[in-house]
């Protein structure tokens, strides 16, 4: 009974004595983020995988800030900036509008692609003006942050974060299955 009496007591204090830090639930490589998927046995030549890259490119990132900035159809490398914009979720939704700013590499191979996101910046957009938080260095730096409430809201906004990403290599991905079954 005395150990029980004592569990009781104890066990509230290693729940709120818990911390994460923003960077547990997000994919790091070397220090910073970053999304990366690669697609194999595509069935495709590269060149046609370069079509169709580009193609989503365009498709999927249509603001006039979101460009190619680099292609090489020898090395098979497509380098962008995208813009998303997002729902504002904790301080940004005090702040203003929120969205993301990023890369997009893709690397082509015959029959392989490869898709990585990364030098991810969070805009902040507020009465004309507007702010870029450069995550890596924002989480990296970060402290480890503890409270329920605090916690609810860093985890909500790396889910987000997470959810916007994997959806847009989700839609890369498509994006060359349904090429490949459109191919004429």
């Amino acid at each position: 009974m005395k150990n029980l009496l004592l569990l009781l007591i104890i066990f509230p204090a290693f729940i709120y004595g818990q911390a994460i830090k923003l960077t547990d639930n997000l994919p790091m490589k070397d220090g910073k983020i970053v999304y990366e998927k690669t697609f194999e046995n595509l069935g495709k030549a590269k060149i046609d995988l370069f079509g169709y890259s580009k193609k989503w490119m365009a498709d999927t990132f249509q603001s006039a800030n979101s460009v190619i900035q680099s292609e090489d159809l020898n090395t098979g490398q497509i380098i962008g900036k995208g813009i998303v914009e997002s729902t504002p979720i904790g301080m940004a939704s005090v702040l203003g509008s929120k969205g993301y700013l990023f890369s997009v590499q893709l690397d082509l191979k015959e029959n392989k692609a490869r898709i990585r996101i990364y030098n991810i910046q969070m805009l902040i957009k507020t009465g004309g003006y507007e702010t870029k938080l450069i995550l890596d260095n924002e989480y990296k730096n970060a402290k480890p942050i503890t409270g329920k409430g605090k916690i609810e809201r860093a985890q909500n906004q790396v889910d987000t974060m997470n959810k916007i990403f994997e959806s847009l290599i989700e839609s890369y991905s498509n994006s060359i299955e349904k090429s490949k079954a459109e191919d004429f």
